[in-house]
């Protein structure tokens, strides 16, 4: 956390040590305070949701990590936007893992790659037609 302006400026586990010496060098004023953190599919069973229309996740070098912990057999993702550029193993592992979830891989906007549920989008399509 920044400042008094609580803005998220880094998570430290899973940071490299080179990554932690830049931002020890760049620390000012900052402060370390832990949080609980809850898993999104825990969240979206309790909520009773098992289709969502959009998931950003941009969480630097964490994406693939809660990817992970989704389990795609109950939730879809109509659509999703993925930060790739923190992904050691890069985009091609990233669309490999969503792909064999069975999502459509979009396309990429800067470091953002997209992904779609093929039946979720058609069903959009088929509802902006009308």
């Amino acid at each position: 956390v920044s400042g008094n302006f609580g803005v998220l400026s880094h998570i430290e586990d899973g940071n490299t040590a080179e990554e932690k010496e830049k931002e020890e060098a760049n620390a000012v004023n900052e402060e370390t305070v832990q949080v609980k953190s809850i898993p999104l599919y825990s969240i979206l069973l309790a909520l009773n949701v098992s289709v969502v229309d959009f998931l950003s996740l941009d969480i630097e070098s964490f994406e693939v990590k809660v990817i992970k912990t989704i389990p795609f057999d109950k939730i879809k993702f109509r659509l999703m936007c993925i930060e790739f550029n923190h992904i050691p193993e890069g985009l091609p592992h990233l669309t490999e893992y969503m792909t064999s979830k069975g999502y459509k891989f979009l396309g990429k906007k800067g470091i953002d790659a997209w992904y779609g549920w093929p039946s979720l989008l058609k069903e959009t399509m088929k509802t902006k037609k009308t």
